[in-house]
């Protein structure tokens, strides 16, 4: 019932646009994409122009964005084609209501020719990763999907400022830690009970 509502809108906006000259982001990928696919010696010119493409978040990447990335960097014809590196976190993925294709992401980490992991956190607290490495690695499916493993990993040494519940004093990491030692095995892992769990 909302697309159906949403729909006018989007139609207004279209032709908006179109009578400006003027093109939305999606119609800027979607004409880049056609125009690569189209023009072989376009796609060429820009494999042999561009050094490197650097991709931040890429968890929150779409399909159209990953073929744009394809047609520049991997696969197709033989030449010079740019370096690609990307950067991202599976289990930061936020943006699938916009078609952010968390599948796509775990499609290109397989033919990735390297991948490099963090091994020191610069944001979270020694106490909070401790709590966080024997809950989410005691469990190789916390994260529901095939290819999407936890890894410990230890705090770095840059300061961090501690968090505070409504200004009680009490830390938020030693909250975190005290409610997941609760549901700390003797083996060091965290099982959280069935009624607790999201799933």
């Amino acid at each position: 019932a909302a697309r159906r509502a949403l729909l006018p809108l989007v139609e207004e906006v279209r032709v908006r646009l179109q009578r400006e000259g003027a093109l939305s982001y999606d119609e800027l990928l979607l004409r880049a994409v056609e125009l690569l696919e189209a023009r072989a010696a376009v796609r060429r010119r820009l494999r042999r122009e561009i050094r490197q493409l650097l991709v931040d978040e890429f968890q929150d990447t779409d399909r159209r964005q990953c073929r744009l990335l394809e047609l520049l960097a991997l696969g197709g014809e033989d030449g010079p084609r740019p370096g690609l590196f990307v950067v991202g976190d599976p289990k930061q993925a936020i943006y699938s209501f916009r078609n952010a294709d968390l599948h796509t992401y775990l499609q290109a980490r397989q033919i990735a020719q390297a991948e490099y992991t963090l091994a020191h956190n610069q944001r979270s607290t020694p106490q909070v990763l401790k709590a966080f490495n024997a809950l989410f690695g005691g469990n190789p499916r916390a994260f529901m999907l095939d290819g999407l493993q936890y890894r410990p990993v230890d705090a770095g040494d840059k300061p961090r400022p501690v968090h505070t519940l409504n200004g009680s004093g009490v830390a938020v990491g030693r909250t975190i830690v005290a409610i997941l030692e609760q549901y700390q095995q003797a083996d060091g892992s965290v099982v959280i009970p069935p009624a607790l769990r999201p799933y």
